[in-house]
Parts: C-alpha cells; sequence; structure tokens
C-alpha cells in the first residue's frame, strides 16, 4: 500500500492507503475514486484547499507511463521514493517527468515524449 505526504510551510499530512496513485495531467487520484485527490495549479499542489509545495511518497514502488486506453509506456523501477516538487516528478533523486499543464502531459525526461497518465504502483520483494 502506498501513502502520500504532503508538506508546506504550516506542517505535513498524510493520505492513503491506496493500492496505486494515477495522475492523469493536473490531477491526482486515488483508487475507486471519481474526485481528484489532489490538483495541480498555480505552480503546487493543492490537497482539501491547503496548498503545499512537496509531495512525497516513500515505498518500493515503479512507475509507469501510460496512454488515455490504459497502454503502457516507459516503466521506471524499482526504487524506494517518488516525489513532486512543483511541476516535477522524481524516482528517488532522477527526476522523471515534468507535467505541463497547459498540455494536461508528463513530459518524460530522458525522451521528452509527452504521456497524459502516469501511475505509481507498490512493488512487492515477491514481485521483483
Amino acid at each position: 500500500m502506498l501513502f502520500l505526504k504532503f508538506r508546506n510551510s504550516s506542517g505535513d499530512w498524510t493520505i492513503g492507503p491506496a493500492a496505486s496513485i494515477e495522475f492523469r495531467g493536473g490531477e491526482m487520484f486515488l483508487p475507486n475514486s471519481a474526485l481528484p485527490a489532489a490538483r495541480f495549479h498555480g505552480g503546487g499542489w493543492t490537497q482539501d484547499g491547503k496548498r503545499c509545495t512537496y509531495v512525497e511518497c516513500r515505498a518500493m514502488l515503479s512507475i509507469r507511463f501510460e496512454d488515455n486506453d490504459g497502454g503502457i509506456g516507459p516503466v521506471i523501477g524499482l526504487r524506494t521514493a517518488f516525489y513532486l516538487r512543483g511541476a516535477y516528478a522524481f524516482a528517488g533523486r532522477e527526476r522523471i517527468a515534468k507535467l505541463n499543464p497547459l498540455a494536461g502531459t508528463w513530459c518524460q525526461t530522458d525522451t521528452r515524449e509527452p504521456w497524459p497518465r502516469m501511475r505509481i504502483m507498490p512493488v512487492s520483494v515477491f514481485d521483483a
């Protein structure tokens, strides 16, 4: 299971557990929820009306890029953490993507290819 920790100058808070985390452009979704758990706007993420500067997920995980039909693109894993700093996504210390909020896509850092979805999945040591 995954937990997301949000931080701002006032403190931090955690949401979860979640079986996965899906980013559809600038919206973050947890499974079985029609409403976004958080949204990107104005250079940062807002969760439950609170703006944050930093989001992290610490777990054994993999990150995959997807098209709108659920087709799987590049997969990045195994990693022990996922971070968001503004529009940038990191797998551990590696910057993996940047959100283009106008296009609603995640641009993969090494190929510059835009993807409409990015999904974070937990990985069991037995799956590795």
